[in-house]
């Protein structure tokens, strides 16, 4: 496996003693004599969100647990959304 992003990789077996997926970080170099004799190579990619900027205070547990009160009450969604101005958003 080879992160696009930040080109880092890993491979992947099955331990022959206890059969459990093993994983382990590796070179680029490893990833190619892996996939020269015949290892499927994944690509995969970090998240868009991660270079997103967030302002503001960060989310706390008290703040998670108001809101999981708050989905727990009848017109929740009319109550958060009341303050919200049209194309706000957008």
């Amino acid at each position: 496996m080879m992160c696009a992003t930040t080109t880092q990789a890993s491979y992947t077996f099955r331990c022959p003693v206890c059969r459990l997926m093993v994983a382990k970080p590796t070179e680029s170099r490893v990833v190619d004599v892996l996939v020269s004799s015949g290892v499927a190579l994944r690509v995969w990619q970090l998240p868009a969100e991660l270079d997103e900027v967030h302002l503001g205070p960060s989310l706390t547990w008290d703040d998670l647990l108001e809101f999981h009160f708050l989905l727990s009450q009848e017109g929740w969604l009319e109550r958060a959304t009341a303050d919200v101005r049209p194309g706000e958003f957008t």
